[in-house]
């Protein structure tokens, strides 16, 4: 989980991104804060590290573990092919995935102790996500700005989908992100789930 403060007025601003299921880290991280935001990826679908996570509640090892080396090899197509094999071969992947998903949204967002502007990943479910929101969550659907301390600060939902991708629900594409930039204009400090130039 990457987290950081900002000065945001008087407001001290936490952000944390990529959160992969560590609810319970990310809710101590935030006690006692006035005002947070989230950057994304708040679900866990798998810990390159132990191979745990969600997709692997239903997936063979051996596929998971294939499929990785695929990607790693630049081989996104075949690892694609070896996805769709796997669950083709589960009974409603997708739907069961969608259901864990929800499980962590829920499990989170009743936990928050402070309000906290949410914005989408690649790997979130941004159906799931909103179904779960509450009074201490707003979610930024596209784009966002705010003053903080004299700088302009902007947020842009999303993830540009990249060479490795695999079609997650919370990617968008290329262009469709730059319209999203192309929007909110020029800022001081720009909050994303990922850098929009990066080259992978």
């Amino acid at each position: 989980m990457a987290r950081g403060r900002k000065g945001m007025g008087s407001v001290r601003l936490l952000l944390a991104s990529d959160i992969h299921g560590a609810n319970d880290d990310l809710v101590a991280a935030l006690q006692g804060a006035e005002q947070a935001v989230l950057l994304g990826d708040f679900i866990n679908i798998i810990d390159y590290n132990d191979l745990s996570g969600i997709l692997a509640e239903f997936v063979d090892r051996e596929t998971i573990v294939e499929t990785l080396q695929l990607i790693r090899e630049k081989r996104v197509g075949e690892a694609k092919a070896r996805m769709v094999q796997a669950a083709g071969s589960v009974d409603d992947l997708p739907g069961k995935v969608g259901e864990r998903a929800s499980e962590c949204y829920r499990d989170l967002f009743s936990r928050l102790p402070c309000p906290c502007l949410v914005i989408h990943g690649n790997v979130d479910f941004p159906k799931q996500l909103k179904a779960h929101l509450n009074d201490r969550t707003r979610y930024i659907e596209r784009v966002h700005a705010f003053d903080a301390g004299g700088a302009r600060v902007g947020i842009v939902c999303g993830s540009p989908s990249m060479n490795f991708s695999f079609g997650m629900p919370g990617e968008v594409t290329p262009e469709e992100y730059g319209a999203r930039l192309a929007e909110l204009g020029p800022v001081d400090h720009l909050l994303v789930h990922c850098p929009p130039a990066l080259k992978i």
